[in-house]
């Protein structure tokens, strides 16, 4: 049972977590999202939260999709190099390999995936309001600290996972 909790736990924040971001953001543009998130005068139903947990999900993998295409190249490409596994080795080592996934990647994917899903849902909120960056100087100072501090942790987390992988599998 402790599996499958650390397993689903990595999954909520790697996909679902920043997929709700981005979700909770396009709140303005959409009153059926607004109603299966609810609102201080109505409480959220059943298959409200169903909904918003799927389209959640969606997100959350689209949000990685995005950061798989963009983010890991800009990682690859300044100076994290993807290991060279010898996936041979993997059948003696799938126990060393799934701690690495699930206590390092996992938290590589939260953060990069995080920076997107920031990304996103401030340029949304910006859209929503109708202002520009600099009408919100405090907010748009939060955002680019937050964004670097995600970008900096997606980019360590990223190098630490790729040196223990290429340990458990070199």
């Amino acid at each position: 049972m402790n599996e499958v909790s650390s397993k689903t736990f990595g999954h909520v924040i790697a996909f679902l977590i920043p997929g709700f971001v981005v979700v909770w953001a396009f709140r303005p543009f959409s009153p059926t999202l607004s109603s299966w998130l609810g609102s201080s005068e109505q409480a959220v139903s059943i298959g409200g939260f169903f909904y918003a947990t799927i389209v959640s999900l969606v997100a959350g993998l689209i949000v990685s999709a995005i950061r798989a295409t963009l983010l890991d190249f800009i990682h690859h490409r300044t100076g994290i190099s993807r290991p060279d596994l010898d996936y041979s080795k993997l059948q003696a080592n799938t126990d060393a390999f799934i701690i690495v996934i699930e206590q390092l990647y996992r938290y590589y994917q939260f953060y990069a995936n995080m920076f997107v899903a920031v990304f996103v849902a401030y340029g949304a909120r910006l859209v929503s309001i109708r202002q520009y960056p600099w009408t919100e100087v405090e907010l748009a100072l939060a955002f680019i600290a937050l964004e670097a501090v995600l970008f900096l942790a997606c980019r360590d987390s990223l190098r630490r996972s790729y040196l223990r992988l290429m340990q458990v599998m070199s």
